[in-house]
C-alpha cells in the first residue's frame, strides 16, 4: 500500500501551511481573547481554495478529499494531543502528592482524575506513537 501524497494533496498542503504560518498563527492570540474568528481570514482561506476542500468539485468545492484537508495539520494535532495529555498527567500527579493516601481511595475525586488522565495518554494512540508521528512530520517538512 502506497501512503505517499498525491500531486493534488501536495498542491493543497503547501498553500495551507503558508496561510497557517503567515496569517493564522500571528492572529491566534487575538482570536482566542475575543472568541470571534476573523471573517477576513476565512475569506482569504477561501481565495486559495481551503474552505471547500471536502466538497465535490461539481458543487463548487475543490477536488480534494477529507484526508487532504487534514494533511497540513498532522504534526500540530499530534503535538496538541501529547501536550494536553502530558500536562493533565503532570498536574494530577502533583495533586496526588498533595492529597497523599486519600488520592488512592475509590470515589475520591483525585483517584478518578488520575484514571482519566492516564487513559487520555492512551486514547487516539499512545503518546509514544504521537511523538513518532511528530518526528516523522518534522523530518518530512525539513526534506520537502
Amino acid at each position: 500500500m502506497d501512503f505517499s501524497l498525491t500531486e493534488d494533496q501536495r498542491a493543497i498542503r503547501e498553500p495551507a501551511r503558508r496561510v497557517a504560518e503567515r496569517e493564522v498563527l500571528p492572529r491566534t492570540a487575538a482570536i482566542d481573547r475575543s472568541g470571534v474568528f476573523d471573517r477576513g481570514l476565512y475569506r482569504r482561506m477561501g481565495e486559495i481554495g481551503l474552505t471547500g476542500v471536502a466538497i465535490p468539485e461539481a458543487y463548487e468545492g475543490s477536488r480534494a478529499d477529507t484526508l487532504t484537508y487534514g494533511l497540513p495539520f498532522i504534526r500540530q494535532s499530534s503535538q496538541a494531543k501529547v501536550f494536553a495529555s502530558d500536562m493533565c498527567m503532570k498536574h494530577v500527579t502533583n495533586a496526588m502528592q498533595v492529597f497523599g493516601g486519600y488520592s488512592y481511595v475509590k470515589g475520591f475525586p483525585i483517584e478518578r482524575l488520575y484514571r482519566d488522565a492516564k487513559i487520555h495518554r492512551i486514547w487516539d494512540s499512545t503518546n509514544e506513537i504521537q511523538r513518532a508521528i511528530i518526528s516523522r512530520q518534522l523530518l518530512r517538512e525539513g526534506i520537502e
